[in-house]
């Protein structure tokens, strides 16, 4: 199982210095994969819910890659409407080219309405443009010179040298759990990656996932990841500190873990992180998960 954590994007944390120290202590502490979220275009009103401060997500794991050899680098999740896909698809082969293949691509159609607005993409056609943005993906990453004929995109015979490491593409992992998404995961995906989910929606999104890939004949089901919701490990019981699996205290933790690994999830990623934390906070979060909860899963 890799045991992942996603870089706290909270303002306080929007600092390069610290991106980088969190990325290079999750490294040394045994964890095998580092999460990055994507936005780039927010409303005014939503600072004092995520912050104001955001790097490009893609640019920054180029970045961050050169700092942290190891470990797997993972969008969490990247918002295919947010950049056309012949770049998105340069630029996700040039990240997994320079950090030796080790990408995985979360990717979710996205929520921010006013985002979408100031990018000029279509928020009420997000489904089938997320949709099409991952063919057109594929049919970059394919051997020869890519075409496509779409709702949206429309192209011949371009060149798409450099092809990613990992053959045929980095793996996708598909956000989130609702009907339209797990299909979505069944057809296009090589994983579903939930977001936040109880494990009652989990186990119920599983039989509905297997249910779409045995209405599309599809033989191997795709890879489980979790991510989980922002929070906190603590060594002992905090009243109101538990939204989710992931977080909370040290016991409960390791319970959920050793149930996503019955369930047959192959990666989860923790999301530490309050609004009023500190850098110096998400270290100490660190190295309690790495010396109190992966040392027994």
């Amino acid at each position: 199982m890799l045991i992942g954590v996603a870089i706290p994007y909270y303002e306080q944390y929007a600092q390069y210095d610290t991106v980088v120290a969190f990325a290079q202590r999750a490294e040394a502490l045994g964890f095998d994969a580092l999460w990055f979220a994507d936005h780039v275009a927010l409303p005014g009103y939503d600072v004092p819910r995520m912050g104001g401060r955001w790097f490009e997500m893609l640019t920054l794991m180029s970045n961050v890659a050169a700092h942290v050899p190891r470990v797997r680098l993972g969008t969490d999740v990247l918002v295919a409407p947010y950049r056309h896909p012949i770049l998105a698809a340069k630029m996700l082969t040039t990240l997994d080219i320079v950090s030796g293949g080790r990408l995985i691509i979360g990717v979710g159609g996205g929520y921010v309405k006013e985002e979408f607005e100031a990018l000029g993409a279509p928020y009420f056609l997000r489904g089938n443009y997320t949709d099409e943005c991952i063919r057109v993906w594929k049919a970059m990453w394919s051997e020869g010179h890519a075409g496509f004929d779409g709702r949206f995109f429309s192209f011949e015979d371009i060149v798409n040298d450099p092809k990613p490491v990992q053959r045929p593409h980095p793996p996708i992992w598909i956000g989130n759990a609702g009907p339209r998404v797990l299909r979505r995961v069944a057809e296009l995906g090589d994983g579903w990656h939930p977001v936040g989910l109880d494990f009652e929606r989990i186990d119920e999104g599983i039989k509905r996932l297997h249910a779409f890939c045995d209405r599309l004949g599809r033989r191997q089901m795709p890879s489980l990841s979790y991510s989980g919701l922002f929070g906190l490990v603590n060594e002992g019981a905090v009243e109101g500190s538990r939204r989710g699996p992931l977080q909370g205290e040290v016991g409960q933790v390791i319970e959920d873990v050793q149930r996503f690994k019955e369930l047959g999830f192959d990666s989860i990623l923790f999301r530490i992180g309050v609004q009023d934390g500190t850098p110096d906070l998400m270290l100490e979060q660190l190295d309690l998960i790495s010396t109190r909860v992966l040392p027994k899963v």
